[in-house]
């Protein structure tokens, strides 16, 4: 009884300092000072920009506080060319909600090395008359950044597009 609780407790330390351990091999975002002012974000954009030999997708799009959006999509991309849309601001709000609770300002600036045949995403937001841009390459940034990423993709795939004359 006495070796079966002890070793209950030296797992318990085990997982206790493996977590530690694994929390502090996170990559810092940088020193936690600035803060999102959400209700002064006018524009989010997001852009896959890709390098690679295959057929990648390569596209941009933006988002505005008006509830306008713009899409150009170029080589392999779903859209080929301009498109627009008014669209719900639901999305607009809850991404903006987003960068500032995961403090997309205190992000850097990049994120993984940049290798030619290595696709990127681009994110950036327009606020305050001022913009910050972040270019993550191979997906290496963390993981509260592939989260405003993800959640740009959704919002595009839900916006209904409109081709540009």
């Amino acid at each position: 009884m006495r070796l079966k609780g002890n070793l209950s407790l030296l797992a318990a330390i085990a997982l206790a300092l493996f977590l530690n351990c694994s929390h502090a091999r996170e990559e810092p975002k940088g020193p936690k000072s600035a803060r999102l002012p959400i209700e002064e974000i006018n524009e989010i954009t997001y852009e896959r920009v890709f390098g690679c030999e295959g057929e990648c997708p390569m596209y941009k799009v933006v988002l505005r506080k008006d509830g306008t959006a713009s899409y150009l999509g170029a080589r392999y991309a779903e859209r080929k060319g301009n498109y627009k849309s008014s669209y719900n601001e639901y999305y607009f709000t809850q991404i903006a909600k987003l960068m500032a609770r995961n403090e997309y300002l205190n992000f850097k600036e990049q994120y993984g090395p940049t290798a030619e045949d290595e696709g990127y995403m681009v994110t950036s937001v327009a606020y305050a008359g001022q913009r910050k841009t972040i270019r993550n390459y191979g997906s290496e940034g963390p993981l509260e950044l592939w989260t405003i990423e993800m959640a740009l993709e959704g919002a595009m795939s839900q916006i209904k597009w409109e081709k540009e004359q």
